[in-house]
């Protein structure tokens, strides 16, 4: 769920993970020194999404599988990570007169560049997200590693001079809004006078701020559950507003604690403040693609260190 999110944010997205322990093997019932049923599950789940060859996995004994350890060090030591924490694959983006831009393949830039480059781009235009840049907390001031995006765009605006753009500058839901509003306004007329320090004519630009108004994301997230002991550590929260058709429910065991004969189906974990189920919807567990019974909703047993990731259907 999380790399579909990312990837339609705009990012790109590759899958690492790293466990330090044997894994668990529901054939065998036991953790095993060989993850061949997990890495063909990693597989076989992220392929019809068109990453099957997206994903790397290290064993316990420091072996690789799915993509090699070269090829996952190329990529995490290139020091190159979006502001959602993908790691970024470069690529080099040819411009009208011949300029040449290094850019994250399927980033901001290389589809403002795209769209652009098209004659077929609609009069209306097109949002796009700035991916690669920040700001220093609570405050409109960019952070250093947002010049090289911004050189990138001022270049590429300077490469199609027709286009004017619109800067929509939005903050999550956090505080009040007129504080809100006033911050993303102000953090839009930041990358406004970058991109105009940086050559692009003040005329072929405007900024607005919109505050937690018409996010890109849903800022919509709540915990409902939070079971923290010395023993267990278990938290699951909700995406989307309450009674809406678009929830989705996480429920994470960050332990090695585990419901008793979690095998059983009569066992019990009880999520406390699992939003009710809308009339006529039914949940649905995407992690291991099943439906779930109505009576089991938000009563499932958890295994180790085990996610679950639940939406309506």
């Amino acid at each position: 769920m999380y790399l579909l999110g990312l990837r339609a944010l705009g990012h790109e997205v590759f899958y690492i993970e790293d466990t330090g322990e044997c894994v668990y093997d529901p054939v065998l019932n036991t953790r095993a020194t060989d993850p061949a049923y997990g890495t063909t599950y990693i597989h076989h789940a992220l392929a019809p999404m068109g990453l099957g060859d997206r994903w790397s996995f290290v064993n316990y004994d420091g072996t690789y599988h799915g993509r090699s350890a070269d090829e996952v060090r190329t990529k995490v030591t290139s020091g190159a990570v979006g502001t959602a924490g993908s790691v970024l694959d470069f690529m080099t983006k040819t411009l009208p007169g011949n300029v040449s831009l290094h850019v994250p393949r399927g980033g901001m830039e290389d589809r403002l560049a795209d769209y652009l480059g098209t004659a077929s781009a609609a009069p209306t235009g097109r949002d796009f997200e700035f991916d690669r840049i920040g700001f220093e907390t609570g405050s409109a001031v960019l952070t250093a590693a947002s010049r090289e995006q911004l050189r990138n765009i001022a270049a590429i605006l300077g490469a199609y001079p027709q286009a004017h753009v619109t800067i929509a500058g939005y903050t999550d839901n956090v505080g009040a809004e007129p504080v809100n509003v006033d911050l993303s306004r102000t953090r839009a007329d930041s990358v406004m006078h970058a991109l105009r320090e940086m050559g692009v004519a003040p005329d072929r630009m405007e900024a607005r701020g919109y505050g937690s108004e018409n996010p890109l994301a849903s800022n919509d997230t709540e915990i409902i559950h939070a079971d923290v002991t010395p023993e267990r550590r278990v938290v699951a929260w909700l995406r989307g507003r309450r009674g809406s058709d678009a929830m989705v429910v996480v429920v994470a065991n960050f332990s090695d604690w585990r419901s008793e004969n979690p095998e059983d189906p009569a066992t019990e974990y009880v999520v406390r403040g699992w939003p009710d189920t809308p009339a006529g919807r039914r949940w649905r567990e995407v992690t291991q693609e099943r439906d779930v019974p109505a009576e089991w909703a938000g009563r499932e047993p958890l295994f180790p260190w085990e996610a679950k990731v639940y939406e309506l259907i």
